[in-house]
């Protein structure tokens, strides 16, 4: 990290450290110092996007729903091809139960990337509370396919229940 002192690199490495430690306040800090120095250097979209999700997700994991679903709505219209922005936006979404905005969210997440299960099981578990049955049936089944751990008894579970 020193050779990457005051540079945006070195504020997200620590953001990262932080929210994984709990220190979310210290972590919105460090993203938010990041976000400015990308910013004013005049950096990609892409990489202000970045950024500007990890403000996002740590408002989420803080549980400061308007702010998370801001943030990350800054950061999918800054780059609209990260899956990651928009699974994480379906769920600001299905915390504040606007179902129909997180179906959205979650069904552009797996268009993007396909291949990561957690896409689908957010578009499964929206889709099955909007009552839209065989988008979930989907979904799920599609997660089996991809998933390979012990969240599979769960979604199995949701599966019978449909």
């Amino acid at each position: 990290l020193l050779r990457f002192a005051g540079r945006p690199e070195a504020k997200l490495a620590r953001g990262t450290f932080d929210l994984q430690a709990g220190r979310l306040n210290d972590a919105l800090e460090a993203f938010r110092q990041a976000k400015k120095l990308l910013e004013s250097a005049k950096a990609p979209p892409r990489r202000i996007a970045y950024a500007t999700g990890l403000l996002g997700m740590t408002e989420l994991e803080a549980g400061r729903l308007d702010a998370a679903r801001a943030l990350l709505t800054e950061a999918t219209r800054l780059d609209p091809f990260q899956a990651d922005l928009w699974v994480s936006l379906a769920d600001v979404e299905v915390r504040r139960v606007d179902n129909a905005a997180a179906l959205a969210a979650a069904s552009r997440a797996t268009e993007l990337d396909p291949v990561y299960a957690y896409n689908w099981l957010v578009l499964g578990e929206v889709a099955q509370a909007l009552g839209k049955r065989q988008v979930a049936r989907k979904a799920f089944e599609t997660y089996l396919r991809l998933e390979k751990r012990e969240s599979v008894e769960y979604v199995q579970g949701l599966l019978k229940q449909l």
